[in-house]
C-alpha cells in the first residue's frame, strides 16, 4: 500500500536506543486515510523506517515549530510505503530522553560566519564542549 501526500508530526520526546540509530516517538496524521497513528521509528539518513512497517521517502517540507504541547518537527512527505521493517532490539522506557534541536552555535565558534564550527577546520574540536556558549569563557 502506498499513501501519497500526508503530514507526519515528530513530537519532541525522542528515544535513543544505540549509538547507531535514533528512535523517536511520533504522531502520524495521515490525512487521506483519516487516521492518526502513534508509533516508534528509527531514523536512517533521510528516510525513517517504522516499527509498524512504514517507510517515508521524498521529504517535501520539514521544519521545527511550536504548538500547544511545545516544540515539534513537522514534515510533509510525498511517499509512504508500508512494508516489513527490520527487527530492532527495543530497550526499556528509562532510556527516553528529550532531544530538542541542537543549540545554536555561538558566534565565537564561527568567526568567518560560514555556518560551520571553526574548530572543525582547525581539527581541534572537543565534542564534550557546549558550543552554544562563548569560546573563551
Amino acid at each position: 500500500m502506498i499513501v501519497k501526500k500526508f503530514t507526519v508530526t515528530f513530537k519532541k520526546k525522542f528515544v535513543k536506543i544505540s549509538s547507531t540509530f535514533l528512535f523517536l516517538l511520533l504522531k502520524l496524521i495521515l490525512k487521506n486515510m483519516k487516521k492518526i497513528i502513534t508509533t516508534l521509528a528509527v531514523l536512517l539518513g533521510l528516510a525513517a523506517v517504522f516499527y509498524a512497517g512504514m517507510t517515508f521517502k521524498q521529504t517535501l517540507y520539514e521544519d521545527w515549530c511550536m504548538d500547544n504541547g511545545g516544540l515539534i518537527k513537522q514534515g510533509v512527505y510525498d511517499n509512504c510505503v508500508f512494508k516489513k521493517s527490520p527487527t530492532i532490539n527495543k530497550k526499556k522506557s528509562e532510556e527516553v530522553m528529550d532531544l530538542t534541536p541542537p543549540p545554536t552555535l555561538h558566534s565565537t565558534w564561527d568567526v568567518n560566519n560560514d555556518g560551520s564550527n571553526d574548530c572543525e577546520n582547525e581539527g581541534i574540536c572537543d565534542h564534550t564542549v557546549d558550543y552554544s556558549k562563548a569560546r573563551f569563557e
